[in-house]
């Protein structure tokens, strides 16, 4: 953004009320620009948001077209600290000229941690023993070594899940919509349009895509049909990439040796919902994205965006509106 000497942008930024002094260390850099800080609460994000610059931390559930006008025409940078970001793509943003960022790749290593172990609690019984359950009711163990490892989605998570799959001897190969780095860690690449032909020979699957219109429940019945017989299937990205009837029919016909999810559909998951019932099954409560350093890293994205915001440079982590991540 360029800036004159007698100009200074305001700065909304919003802040868990569990957190309120989240981003103190942002405020004493004394930047260039006046910083407004307010809860996650609406009435007041609302006494505050005519007339700034840029918002930050608008929490998913409370953007919309009432919150662009109110924000006003001086609206340039929306940045969301998560990685998800598909409640944001309303119309009038997504054809605006403002500028939109998130935190994906900075929240990589400890979803890839997850997402390994969630399948390795399934492929070594952890999940079983943790219940107590007879020993001699339980399936082999499985070892990764020599198995076929499909990452969907090529983005910061995807290849941490990936990096991590090599080292534990698995065959890596990726599916995503664009050109991935050529690492020599991966086997092969395909398309989305070919991850029909992708899913046919891999033992596990493990979902790391962003949600959008073309991944919205990609893994439906047809697709898991495919899948190879005892093959697992891991999401840590979004519940609604899977179709959960689709797991269930994969359960029960012995597509799927195992399941472990992060994220489900719908979110959180009733109690009694059909999907507690199975013994090769294993669901956390979204809490792949956390880790003792997964606020310092959104700290730091932050401080580095304001200051090239103020510089009028390119923002770290710009989101195409219209390709959805």
């Amino acid at each position: 953004m360029n800036t004159k000497s007698n100009f200074r942008p305001k700065i909304l930024m919003i802040v868990p009320q569990t957190l309120p002094n989240f981003f103190d260390d942002v405020v004493e850099k004394g930047l260039q620009c006046d910083i407004l800080i307010t809860p996650d609460v609406e009435e007041k994000i609302y006494a505050k948001v005519a007339g700034v610059h840029a918002i930050i931390g608008c929490p998913r559930a409370m953007f919309s077209e009432r919150l662009l006008k109110q924000a006003g025409p001086g609206l340039r940078w929306m940045h969301n600290p998560g990685a998800g970001s598909e409640a944001f793509f309303i119309p009038s943003f997504v054809n605006s000229r403002i500028v939109f960022t998130n935190g994906r790749i900075i929240q990589g290593p400890e979803c890839a941690d997850h997402a390994l172990a969630l399948l390795l609690s399934l492929t070594r019984n952890i999940t079983r023993f943790a219940r107590g359950d007879d020993r001699s009711s339980m399936p082999r163990p499985i070892e990764l070594r020599g198995k076929k490892g499909l990452v969907f989605g090529g983005g910061g998570i995807g290849m941490n899940v990936a990096e991590r799959l090599v080292s534990f001897g698995v065959e890596v190969s990726i599916v995503d919509n664009e050109l991935v780095n050529m690492f020599s860690f991966l086997k092969n690449q395909y398309f989305v349009d070919q991850i029909s032909e992708a899913v046919v020979s891999a033992d596990a699957v493990i979902c790391c895509a962003p949600l959008t219109k073309k991944t919205y429940k990609i893994f439906d019945k047809d697709l898991i049909a495919r899948f190879k017989k005892g093959s697992y299937f891991i999401n840590v990205s979004r519940g609604k990439l899977a179709d959960t009837e689709a797991l269930l029919y994969g359960l029960d016909h012995n597509i799927l040796a195992g399941v472990g999810l992060d994220v489900t559909d719908p979110e959180p998951l009733p109690k009694k919902h059909e999907l507690m019932n199975y013994k090769n099954v294993i669901i956390s409560d979204h809490t792949a994205g956390l880790s003792e350093h997964n606020r310092e890293r959104s700290r730091t994205l932050t401080i580095k965006n304001i200051e090239r915001f103020l510089a009028g440079e390119t923002l770290l982590n710009t989101v195409n509106k219209q390709a959805e991540y």
